[in-house]
This record gives C-alpha cells, sequence and structure tokens, in this order.
C-alpha cells in the first residue's frame, strides 16, 4: 500500500509544480539525477521556495546512501561533494577518500587514508603511533623531535623511506669527535652508533666489547688498558686470538717461560683461570681429551703413564673404559684366551681384586637366572676358551641348548620348542601348561579346572601325540549319558572330535 504521507506530499508538489508552470509558462526538470525510491521534494524543500531548503531534512544521509556523514563531513554543504547538484554522484562509500581529497602524500603511504588520519581532521593524527608500524619505532630523542627534522625535502607530507642507520642522519656528529677526546674518525670507530649509544642522547655511552668484538672482558682482563691488547689510535689488535678461550695467541711468552718444553697442552684454561695464574689446578679429563682420573689412577705418579718431561702419553686408550690398550700385559697373565677385553665389565678401577662377572652384558643379553645360576661355566663355555658351545638367539631360545632333553622327553609328541610354555627357569619339574587354556581348551579355567588331576594323560592317552585327545573317558560324559543328552541333535556322533567342534571353550 502506498504511504499516505509520502502520496499527500507528492500530491501537493505535484499541485504546487504545475501551478508555478501555469503562472510562469515554464517547466521544472529534477536537476538531482536519479534519487532513491521513496525521497519526495517535500523531504527537503518548501512550499514557498527552492531554496533555501528545510532545516531539518527527513532524508537521512547516512541510512540512505552508501556514505556516512560523520566527523567533518556532518557540517559540510551538500554542494561542496555534489558540484552539480545530481545527488547520485559521486558514487563512493567513506574509503574512498581519494576521489574527492588530493593525496599529498602522492601514494607513498598507501591508498587507505584511515591508518593514519580520521574523519574529524587531516592533522589530528598519532604520529609516534604510526611510526611505530614502520621499521623504525621513534623512541627517546626521536619521540621529541619534528618531521621536518629527518624528512627535510619533503613538503606537505609527501614523505618517502629514508635509511634507518644512525649514521645516514648523524654522519655530521659523527665527524664532529676529530675535536674531541675521543676521535671516532682517526680511531676508527664503527659507524654503528648502536653499538655504544641509544636513542635517549650522545652521553652515557657504554661500549659493548663482546658485541664488537666477541671476546668478553672478565678476570684480569676487566682492569687492563686498552693498548695493552690494541695499537693506539687504529685499535688494531696486537694478538690474533681466535676466541675468548684461546690465550695462547697472547701470551705465548707467559708458556714459554713456565712450562717451555713440557708439552703441556696450550689450552690455559685446562689448568688457569682468567682471574690470576696463579691457584692452577690441573684438570686430568679437559687436558687429555677425556680421560677421568678416577680409582687407582688417581694415586699413581705420571710417569707411569706419560713419558717425561714431554709428558707423551705411553698408551693410546681412546676412553676411560679402553683399559686394554694400558693393561694388555696384565690381561694376558690372567686371561689369555677369550676373555672380553672390556675389563669394566668385570673389575671396578679401584682394584683388579673383587671382580664380578656380569653375564647378562658379556653375552650379549643372556641373563643368568633359575637353575642356570648354579651351573658351572664349562657347561655351556668350552673351557678355556670360553667359545659358546650352543647359541641361543635370546633367552626364551630354550632348545637351542637343551634339544637333547626335549627329544629325551616329547620326541614325537607334538610338543612346543618353547619350553618356557609349560617349564620355569629354575628345574624341569612341575611343568604347567597354563597356554591350553588360550590356545586349545580350558583346563585351568571353567568347567574342567581341578577335574583332570593335572595328570595330561587324562585326556590325552597317547603319549606320543598329545594332538590325539578323548573327552569320553570321562564318567560324566559315558556314551548312554550322551546320547540320552543330545537326543535330536541333528549329526550327533559319539566322538571326541565331535564334542570338542561344538563345544570348543567346554560349555553347554
Amino acid at each position: 500500500m502506498v504511504n499516505k504521507r509520502a502520496f499527500i506530499g507528492f500530491i501537493f508538489c505535484l499541485t504546487w509544480v504545475l501551478s508555478l508552470q501555469a503562472q510562469t509558462g515554464k517547466t521544472f526538470q529534477n536537476p538531482h539525477g536519479n534519487l532513491i525510491k521513496g525521497l519526495d521534494c517535500s523531504d527537503c524543500h518548501t512550499q514557498q521556495s527552492w531554496k533555501p531548503i528545510k532545516d531539518s531534512l527527513a532524508f537521512n544521509h547516512t541510512k540512505q546512501t552508501s556514505f556516512s556523514l560523520i566527523g567533518r563531513h556532518q557540517n559540510t554543504s551538500c554542494t561542496s561533494c555534489h558540484v552539480s547538484l545530481r545527488f547520485d554522484e559521486p558514487k563512493i562509500n567513506n574509503e574512498d577518500c581519494a576521489a574527492c581529497h588530493t593525496d599529498v602524500h602522492h601514494g607513498k603511504l598507501g591508498e587507505n587514508c584511515e591508518q593514519c588520519h580520521n574523519q574529524h581532521s587531516f592533522n589530528d593524527i598519532q604520529g609516534i603511533k604510526i611510526h611505530a608500524r614502520t621499521n623504525f619505532p621513534l623512541t627517546g630523542s626521536h619521540a621529541q623531535i619534528q618531521c621536518v627534522n629527518c624528512h627535510q625535502n619533503q613538503k606537505m607530507g609527501a614523505f618517502t623511506t629514508l635509511e634507518t642507520d644512525c649514521y645516514s642522519c648523524h654522519k655530521k656528529d659523527y665527524e664532529r669527535t676529530r675535536t674531541k677526546a675521543l676521535d671516532h674518525v682517526s680511531l676508527g670507530y664503527p659507524t654503528e652508533c648502536k653499538q655504544c649509544h641509544n636513542s635517549m642522547g650522545w652521553a652515557g655511552a657504554k661500549f659493548d666489547h663482546v658485541s664488537t668484538s666477541g671476546y668478553p672482558l672478565i678476570g684480569a682482563h676487566v682492569s687492563i688498558r686498552c693498548q695493552d691488547c690494541h695499537e693506539i689510535p687504529s685499535m688494531n689488535l696486537h694478538h690474533t686470538p681466535i676466541g675468548p678461550n684461546d690465550c695462547y695467541s697472547c701470551h705465548a711468552q707467559d708458556y714459554q717461560h713456565e712450562h717451555g718444553g713440557s708439552n703441556y697442552p696450550t689450552t690455559c684454561l685446562s689448568c688457569h683461570n682468567q682471574t690470576s695464574w696463579d691457584g692452577a689446578s690441573f684438570n686430568h679429563t679437559s687436558a687429555s681429551g677425556g680421560f677421568e682420573l678416577i680409582g687407582a689412577h688417581k694415586s699413581i705418579d705420571c710417569s707411569s703413564c706419560h713419558v717425561i718431561p714431554s709428558y707423551q702419553p705411553k698408551f693410546a686408550a681412546s676412553s676411560n673404559n679402553d683399559c686394554i690398550s694400558c693393561h694388555n700385559a696384565e690381561f694376558q697373565r690372567e686371561h689369555g684366551g677369550n676373555y672380553p677385553t672390556t675389563c669394566s665389565t668385570c673389575h671396578k678401577q679401584t682394584t683388579w681384586e673383587g671382580a664380578t662377572v656380569n653375564h647378562t652384558e658379556i653375552s650379549g643379553g643372556f641373563e643368568l637366572v633359575g637353575a642356570h645360576t648354579s651351573l658351572d661355566c664349562s657347561s655351556c663355555h668350552v673351557v678355556p676358551g670360553y667359545q659358546n658351545k650352543f647359541t641361543a638367539t635370546t633367552q626364551t631360545d630354550c632348545i637351542s641348548c637343551h634339544n637333547a632333553d626335549y627329544q629325551r622327553e616329547h620326541t614325537s609328541t607334538g610338543f612346543s620348542t618353547t619350553c618356557t610354555d609349560c617349564h620355569k627357569v629354575d628345574t624341569w619339574s612341575g611343568a604347567k601348561f597354563t597356554a591350553h587354556d588360550s590356545k586349545h581348551f580350558p583346563i585351568y579355567s571353567g568347567k574342567h579346572r581341578n577335574v583332570w588331576g593335572t595328570n595330561c594323560q587324562t585326556c590325552h592317552t597317547n603319549t606320543s601325540d598329545y594332538s590325539i585327545f578323548f573327552c569320553t573317558n570321562c564318567h560324566e560324559h559315558n556314551k548312554s549319558s550322551m546320547d540320552s543328552e543330545h537326543r535330536g541333535i541333528r549329526n550327533y556322533q559319539y566322538l571326541s572330535s565331535a564334542c570338542y567342534s561344538c563345544h570348543p571353550r567346554g560349555t553347554d
């Protein structure tokens, strides 16, 4: 249904326009272009004249167009944007700033003006916050200066990217030090100002020796003069250490004075610290490349292992556990043969006496448990060579050693050669095949538990073939009772195999 108010307004305006046409003889054309549907002349104009328009308009620019009047746009005259009075032009939204406003930045800062500006004022910007989004945040003194201090030749906001290294802006400050006590130019100081200065000011500079040279000034180095290590004013090094632990490059003269001809290592920190030459403590582990003096080695004389005075090793032990390299004579005297040469498997480093054999480690995993703990070595090994008589692959590979026992007891029975299915490692007696329940038929659980007398022959009457079994030997399964109980059951037979086919778990 047509809105009554709009209809009356339309009739009123139409009557008014026709009246004016009759009076003046002129035809009026709408100068505003294609207006939105439902908009009436009386929403903006009065009956007296086209101009001025009403103070309070029924037309809502924010809701009825794609451009919201916010900020400064609320107080701008219509003709500032609609220069030809065509209200259907320009076709823009609030993000199309460049359609009306000249980009003083010449596109250098992108097209999204609202990244920096708001719609209240172009000059209402938060410069420090905006600059923080660049690769040069304004900190310290930089936050206090005017934009033109850095962007000197970029008028009217046409900012472009500048170099961010200190020297590109502060070259004159650097060169001005020629007249100062610390002439940066003649001393060859780096132009990376941040190594010593911060953005708060030139004063209070702190030189970080580590980040500049890679060499930390610690211990006695803290108090020495620059010229002790550097040439002045060039600051070139007297010596060329490859790192903070390369003492010898600078202290070769001290080394020769104290240790010349001794063949001591030139890794000074193995014994000394960086505070003083005095109070050295010799760390055999570091100096030898890993050989720690423990046990009996602590009390022996250096000459037992080293040629004096050169301190060349008499032996070539590769590690603390490479005993045989030094003690081969002792090994041949005591164990000449097939004993392992990993002495620490049985002996401690305190004394040769009281050796304990770790059979698991020596054999590669075969632990002596149960009856094996009391066997003589010759039961499994050829003495004195200690070669294996058998080749068991794992702890449970019993058959490799006990094949003769198996053949004697279970020949042609079809029994598994996994002896531990029934036997324990303590004794052959008291075998118990508990896997019978899961692999074949429940006899240790269910209805048949404790009714077979723990005698396999109760069901397996043929001891030469345990695949044969009988259910019908039990008094409960006599033929007359079973025939009566199974009367009417199709394919019933009084056979053990038939019983098992229907009752594989021993249930009714």
